[in-house]
């Protein structure tokens, strides 16, 4: 298990909605009938729910393919978008009912500005990145569902916030052609438009 030291430059002030009750902690594994993962417990236990200070999600492979954190689910009464119990079945998401038998073991504990959502295994720790603005295979399930670490720890780990991920960015030769294109855009003619331009320059670079 690999430890993380540094939590407190990592995520927010720690239950932000209030500690976890036993009682509902019980009641959650009895309704998902499984174990939590260890750590991903012990998060829940020490920090329910707190946001992530580092709250962009970067691949070690390429800073083009990161994704940033927007909710993070606990145990409490808190909103329901915060609430794990509304929020962690991965198949009610984007009709994905036809496939509950492969992913009911996921829990969700965390979604995206743009909606894609952040999933741990629970028979194994993993953590899962579900994309849902991807065409899919034949006969495959819609969206993009790809294990992206090994452990929430690990995942914790691989979290950085806006300043360490501009520095990883500008060194990346890429970012000056990307930034050039970018600058080219008329921001008068359109939100729909805008963002279609540059999903096509981020598409070119990426």
């Amino acid at each position: 298990m690999i430890k993380v030291d540094n939590l407190a430059e990592i995520l927010e002030e720690p239950l932000p909605f209030g500690p976890v009750d036993p009682e509902n902690l019980a009641g959650f594994e009895k309704e998902i009938d499984r174990t939590l993962p260890s750590e991903f417990r012990e998060y829940l236990l020490r920090f329910n729910g707190a946001l992530f200070k580092k709250d962009i999600y970067v691949p070690s492979e390429d800073a083009w393919d990161a994704t940033k954190i927007s909710h993070v689910h606990g145990l409490h009464d808190g909103p329901d978008y915060f609430q794990l119990v509304k929020q962690w079945k991965l198949y009610e998401k984007y009709d994905l009912q036809t496939w509950k038998w492969k992913l009911e073991k996921f829990v969700v504990f965390a979604d995206s500005e743009g909606g894609d959502l952040f999933a741990i295994n629970t028979e194994n720790g993993s953590v899962w990145l579900y994309l849902h603005d991807c065409w899919p295979e034949m006969d495959e399930m819609s969206g993009s569902f790809t294990k992206i670490e090994n452990s929430f720890n690990e995942f914790l780990l691989s979290l950085q916030s806006e300043e360490e991920y501009d520095v990883r960015m500008m060194a990346d030769p890429r970012h000056e052609e990307f930034k050039r294109r970018l600058a080219k855009i008329e921001f008068g003619s359109g939100a729909k438009k805008k963002v279609g331009l540059i999903r096509r320059i981020y598409n070119f670079f990426a």
